[in-house]
Formats: structure tokens, sequence, C-alpha cells
């Protein structure tokens, strides 16, 4: 399979991805939008390390389920060229993300950050033998044109 986003680690120079079932899924009857969605889920080795994300792409929003099992500590560099508006939730696990212009974000569980960037290029540094679960909310640029005319102060210095 295609790489789902341009991901290396200096520590492994072997990686592996796959992609996982897919699944359907329908908002309960009645609800605004019935439409039927599609999720991804995608598998990703590199050395004793394993990755999966789950992917539920909307209309405003792509969520993303992620669950890590670090066995080696590494730091990964993470790149894709789209724009991001990313909310994301720590749900287990301490993690440090590098993302420009920013030193450093520590992060740990019951953390939330938001994040905007012209091109996804961010270094998350995981420790050895670790479990991570994280949630992130990719908005979408329709998402973001929604956000901006409802809440234009709270997302315009951000943007």
């Amino acid at each position: 399979m295609k790489a789902l986003f341009d991901i290396h680690s200096p520590a492994f120079s072997e990686k592996i991805w796959n992609a996982g079932a897919s699944i359907q899924y329908r908002n309960p009857a009645g609800a605004q939008d019935s439409r039927p969605h599609l999720s991804h889920q995608y598998l990703l080795q590199m050395g004793r390390n394993n990755a999966r994300f789950i992917q539920l792409p909307l209309e405003y929003v792509t969520i993303w389920s992620n669950r890590y099992h670090f066995r080696q500590a590494c730091t990964v560099h993470a790149r894709a060229p789209y724009r991001s508006l990313e909310l994301l939730f720590v749900r287990s696990g301490k993690l440090v993300r590098h993302i420009w212009p920013f030193r450093h974000l520590p992060l740990e569980t019951g953390s939330v950050s938001l994040i905007h960037s012209l091109a996804i290029d961010n270094k998350t540094t995981f420790d050895k033998d670790r479990f991570y679960q994280t949630l992130d909310l990719h908005f979408t640029p329709k998402g973001l044109e929604v956000i901006l005319a409802k809440q234009p102060r709270q997302l315009e210095r951000l943007l």
C-alpha cells in the first residue's frame, strides 16, 4: 500500500504500511446526515513499533483514532502537503511534539492541543515500552469556513 503520509525515524530505515478493513458507518435514524460513511484502517510497523490509524472522513472534519505501541524509543517525523487545523486529544500516554514554530509541546493523558499549519510537518518523540492513544480532529477547508463564520474571534489569531 502507498504510505498514508510521509513518516520516518532515524532509528528505523524500514517501515511497512498495510491497509486494514474498511467499515461502513451510518448515523442513527432521524439524524441530520443519514448518508453512509466509510472508515478506513491503516497499520504501520517500524521495527518492533506498531501504530494503527482509523480514519473517518466526514464533510467538515476527518476523525482519526490512533493507537501506538512502541517497544523502542524513537522520534517520528510526519509530513503531509495539506493545510490542517488539528484538535488533538491525548487519551493515554505521554509524548512530546516538535511543531514549528514551537520548540516542544509536551502532552500527556488528558491533554488537548489546537494546531494550525499550512502543511503538516511535525516530529513526535515516543518513549520505550509505552502504549499511546490519541483522537485527532482535522477540519476540512469547508469545516474551517463554517467555524470562522460562527466563531471568528476564537480562530482569527490562530489562523
